[in-house]
């Protein structure tokens, strides 16, 4: 990764200036004239973007910048840090300084958060060690039962399993404080984004998740209920089967996402497409998930300096009208009758397919569906 500006967009002038780390270009009375009293309230003027803040600072300061984390905590190619590695658990991803899980040294806190309000302790722990306090501290105080987990192939397993462990632990404990408000005695649960992961039982099982995220669904399958809902049957099959056989094992299944595209700007044509797209998710067996505006055909946004900005665009709340109020109202009959039935998340999945007609059945315990096809 070279020297350029844009790699840095994750650093803040406001942090800088709140939290006393990093060095600028600028002397004290440049800086005023520049970026004002407040560095929060700095804008692009004529000629620059929301980037060029990036011109300011002086990343190559060693001093400076060791205010900022600190060597215990992160390599980053910013001062004289030990720079990112080549692989899955010390490359810099999308150039985020690399946090340092593996590490087997204990350290303090952050350094700028000697500049911080806080009420994490200072306690000598390693990296990895600090953060699973921090994140069980919030489970131990609000009861929170989950964790959806991003990027997790770039942390080692053992990290993984030491939350889950501690998870468990903090809300077991919470529930135990707290028996009007728990809603079950169920365990912890993680999900976790494993770039490309499909419908497979991977060592991420093992290793503390309950579910990871399907990719091959949004590309790979459910595009084809868009020609004939019956070319799903061996998907299906294949997913019951191997969800349902081991009670240890789910994926979590969706059409759209923040960081791939929107299923109703890259893949349906029209409302008619996005209701057969809402009928594969919501009939697929193992857990699903609901981008907003899936369900009311919420179209792309601009892009900027990230490729994936318009999957973010805001919630039409006020076209929810006409087609996009009857894919809603779809949408939730289909969220209905999927939690009225376990069976077509856990079922067996039976086909009945001839003539004239595709169907198929879910059964779990007590609990039976019947879905029929007929082309129309």
């Amino acid at each position: 990764m070279g020297r350029g500006h844009e790699p840095y967009r994750y650093a803040t002038l406001a942090d800088m200036q709140e939290f006393g780390f990093g060095q600028l270009y600028l002397s004290d009375e440049e800086a005023k004239q520049e970026l004002g009293e407040n560095w929060t309230d700095w804008q692009p003027k004529s000629g620059q973007s929301w980037h060029s803040f990036n011109d300011y600072i002086k990343y190559s300061d060693d001093e400076a910048w060791d205010k900022w984390w600190g060597k215990d905590w992160i390599r980053t190619d910013i001062g004289d840090y030990d720079a990112p590695g080549y692989n899955d658990r010390t490359m810099s991803l999308n150039f985020l300084p690399d946090l340092k899980t593996e590490s087997t040294q204990k350290t303090g806190l952050p350094n700028f958060y000697r500049n911080k309000e806080t009420n994490a302790k200072d306690i000598q722990a390693t990296p990895s060690e600090h953060l699973i306090t921090w994140l069980t501290d919030w489970v131990r105080e609000y009861g929170i039962d989950g964790f959806r987990v991003d990027t997790a192939k770039h942390v080692e397993m053992e990290s993984w399993a030491k939350l889950k462990q501690a998870s468990n632990e903090a809300l077991a404990e919470w529930k135990q404080n707290n028996p009007d408000k728990a809603l079950d005695d169920k365990p912890f649960w993680m999900t976790g984004e494993v770039w490309a992961h499909s419908v497979v039982k991977s060592p991420y099982f093992d290793n503390g998740f309950d579910s990871i995220i399907n990719f091959e669904f949004q590309g790979d399958v459910a595009p084809k209920a868009l020609k004939c809902f019956a070319n799903l049957d061996s998907d299906y099959r294949r997913y019951a089967e191997r969800i349902n056989s081991d009670s240890e094992f789910n994926v979590l299944s969706y059409l759209s996402s923040h960081d791939t595209s929107l299923f109703w700007a890259s893949r349906s044509r029209s409302i008619d497409d996005q209701m057969r797209a809402a009928n594969a998710l919501m009939l697929s067996p193992g857990a699903v998930q609901i981008y907003y505006g899936d369900e009311i055909a919420r179209d792309l946004g601009a892009s900027g300096s990230d490729s994936h900005q318009g999957t973010r665009s805001d919630m039409p709340w006020d076209k929810i009208t006409g087609q996009r109020e009857t894919l809603l109202k779809h949408w939730q009959a289909l969220g209905d009758f999927r939690l009225r039935h376990p069976a077509i998340a856990k079922g067996e999945h039976i086909t009945h397919q001839q003539s004239g007609y595709y169907a198929f059945e879910r059964r779990y315990q007590d609990d039976k569906v019947l879905i029929v096809y007929t082309g129309e």
